[in-house]
């Protein structure tokens, strides 16, 4: 973070995929570039709507299939509860986004379980998850996702979830 904001490469937001841990590391980040004087608020933290969404796909396989991982086609019923949360999460502004999400509430009833478990957890962090319509360059691609998970084993893609991890990925950014 240091190395960027000398560069002049503002930062204002974090995103990771939601995990709690992550909370709390860029808490700390945040607060140690305060004392130090490189930047005068703290650094936000959002939610990857991309992972937000790939859980949704992963959850309806769990409920409906048994296996989240599923290779079988969801219905089309389901499919459909899951395009609405596009209508939140692909909004053009936060107000929509928010009306939307208060729709969805209202009628979260004939949704899967798990799909209702998912939009009480949109309505807990919808400030998380809709930072990206302010920012949106912080919004992960499909493409990125998928670039990461084909060069990187998952031995070490754990390694990075870790505040070491984390220091070795930016110390390589700042090399390359």
């Amino acid at each position: 973070c240091r190395y960027l904001i000398e560069l002049g490469v503002p930062i204002y937001v974090i995103v990771t995929d939601g995990k709690r841990e992550y909370n709390a590391i860029i808490k700390r980040i945040s607060k140690r570039l305060i004392d130090e004087k490189f930047i005068s608020f703290p650094i936000k933290h959002a939610y990857c709507v991309f992972h937000f969404k790939k859980g949704l796909f992963e959850d309806a396989n769990e409920e409906y299939f048994g296996n989240k991982n599923s290779k079988e086609t969801l219905p089309e019923y389901i499919l459909n509860q899951i395009r609405l949360f596009d209508t939140v999460l692909d909004a053009t502004s936060k107000e929509i986004a928010e009306k939307n999400l208060e729709k969805l509430l209202f009628e979260k009833q004939p949704f899967l379980k798990s799909l209702q478990k998912q939009l009480l957890r949109l309505q807990k962090y919808k400030d998380e998850y809709l930072l990206q319509i302010s920012y949106k360059q912080i919004r992960t691609t499909d493409v990125a996702e998928n670039f990461f998970s084909i060069t990187k084993p998952a031995k070490i893609k754990h390694e990075y979830k870790t505040p070491w991890g984390l220091n070795v990925v930016l110390q390589t950014l700042k090399i390359k």
